[in-house]
């Protein structure tokens, strides 16, 4: 039988789960569902590798793995983290006490997301050229409307495609068209859990198997990708829009100046205001 090698698994957590609570759902039942899910992957295999960070108000942490001594090894990964696990739910209770979910801002999963592949190559470059390393990311967001992060989000997502990293979405609220453009371009799946108390079933079922494992499985039938793209002025998606010729900023209403790259543009039959000149000092006799 073939080595599969290791399975590194790089989780990025969403705590802001207002659409949860507000559902009538139990924010502290999803964690726990996140936390079996990350003892389910490390107790697949012994070479399985996990890394979990969270993103939470304006903060990204990585809450595992710890921070270890010079004397610690991280070889016994499910040693490690079955003894990190009530700190980690400690962490988690700290920063939600210390900032409580709020509605009207959603947490930079775009930092999370890339101090993730930040996680991976460094585990890669650690590893000898011959060893197979699978390497996915996965994506828990309890709020779904992530477009206000959609620039941010898309060069992420490009860089994962381009290292060959996996991106995979479950959406706890409503259908994310951010993220669903991020799991079509990386090749992964997103998934949204109509109800959160079945989160660990839909965990377990669509997101623990990997290659060639999901490839058999009969995984739900796939969302059409909503490729709209989000303008520059109010971060909203938007079907159809105006886009500078010069930097190629969206902006869903026409302005004569762009904010991006301050062009001027030149329209028949307006005065438009002329771009300022920076005026030359002149020099003494």
């Amino acid at each position: 039988m073939e080595d599969p090698g290791e399975h590194l698994l790089a989780i990025v957590l969403d705590t802001n789960l207002t659409s949860v609570v507000s559902s009538g759902g139990d924010a502290g039942a999803v964690l726990d569902s996140i936390l079996a899910f990350c003892n389910a992957h490390l107790m697949s295999s012994t070479a399985n590798l996990l890394c979990l960070t969270v993103a939470h108000g304006r903060e990204n942490r990585v809450l595992f793995p710890p921070e270890l001594d010079d004397g610690q090894s991280a070889q016994a990964h499910y040693e490690l983290f079955s003894q990190s696990s009530s700190g980690i739910v400690r962490q988690l209770k700290a920063m939600m006490e210390a900032a409580p979910p709020d509605p009207q801002t959603s947490a930079p999963m775009a930092a999370g997301l890339a101090m993730s592949l930040c996680f991976i190559s460094r585990v890669s470059r650690e590893r000898p050229p011959h060893a197979r390393l699978q390497k996915r990311v996965l994506i828990v967001s309890g709020q779904g409307t992530v477009s206000a992060q959609y620039m941010d989000l898309m060069n992420v997502f490009f860089t994962a495609q381009k290292l060959e990293i996996q991106v995979d979405a479950c959406v706890l609220g409503a259908e994310s068209g951010v993220l669903q453009q991020g799991a079509d371009i990386t090749g992964g799946v997103c998934v949204r859990v109509p109800q959160p108390r079945g989160l660990l079933q839909y965990l377990l079922w669509a997101f623990l198997p990997f290659g060639e494992q999901r490839q058999k499985l009969a995984l739900p039938e796939p969302p059409v990708v909503d490729y709209r793209a989000a303008c520059f002025c109010h971060r909203q998606l938007v079907s159809v829009g105006f886009v500078c010729s010069v930097c190629l900023s969206i902006f869903c209403k026409f302005a004569p100046i762009c904010s991006t790259c301050h062009t001027v543009f030149k329209v028949k039959g307006m005065s438009l205001p002329k771009p300022s000149k920076r005026k030359r000092p002149k020099q003494g006799l």
